[in-house]
């Protein structure tokens, strides 16, 4: 970047990070992903199941089957907790060993609306709990660890400011006031050119 832009316009690109939207951070609200529709659905099951065990926590009276109904309501809570885990791995693994259709920007998607890292490797997936499954950025649960929306990364935030501040500074340089005045400088137009072809080297490398 500093090769492209000048030492003005190289502040004035810092100094968007703090008072400008990129276009990707403009596009923050887009609709939760279908996946993430369902997911929560399953885990406001669970968490109604979990609060209706603890209603039963100290009853000690038990049906046909041995089991209390702190155990029942607790079974059922486990098994929505269980399944919605398992399909939140399943739709972020990348193996194709164990996931034969990934689709990574589904996943990177979903990741971004989690409000916590999820990892798929076995015997380090996320906790069958009420408090161990991840939850949706910014959802009212009190077990949710993220109160703010899902944003936009860094790199992509960084990115699209780059593309932004030389596609000014390249605007700047083909409708120069001096180029329009004097068309025919040699010297200005080797200048230009120069110019032009190192911010397409540095624009290139965005890509």
């Amino acid at each position: 970047m500093l090769t492209a832009l000048t030492a003005e316009q190289h502040s004035v690109y810092l100094e968007s990070f703090e008072t400008d939207i990129s276009p990707a951070e403009s596009e923050q609200d887009e609709a939760l992903p279908v996946f993430l529709v369902d997911y929560a659905e399953m885990l406001r099951l669970g968490d109604r199941y979990t609060r209706t065990a603890n209603l039963f926590r100290r009853s000690k009276k038990r049906d046909m089957n041995g089991l209390t109904a702190f155990s029942r309501y607790e079974n059922k809570a486990f098994g929505y907790y269980e399944e919605a885990i398992a399909q939140l791995v399943n739709v972020l693994e990348m193996d194709k060993t164990k996931n034969p259709f990934p689709n990574p920007i589904l996943a990177g998607t979903i990741e971004r609306w989690l409000d916590r890292e999820v990892k798929t490797e076995a015997g380090f997936e996320p906790d069958v709990s009420i408090e161990g499954v991840p939850r949706i950025r910014g959802s009212a649960s009190k077990y949710c660890l993220m109160k703010t929306r899902q944003v936009v990364g860094d790199r992509l935030r960084r990115h699209w400011r780059q593309r932004i501040a030389l596609v000014e500074a390249a605007l700047g340089l083909i409708y120069t006031e001096v180029e329009l005045i004097n068309p025919n400088s040699e010297v200005i137009n080797s200048s230009l050119l120069d110019k032009l072809k190192r911010m397409r080297e540095v624009i290139y490398k965005q890509e």
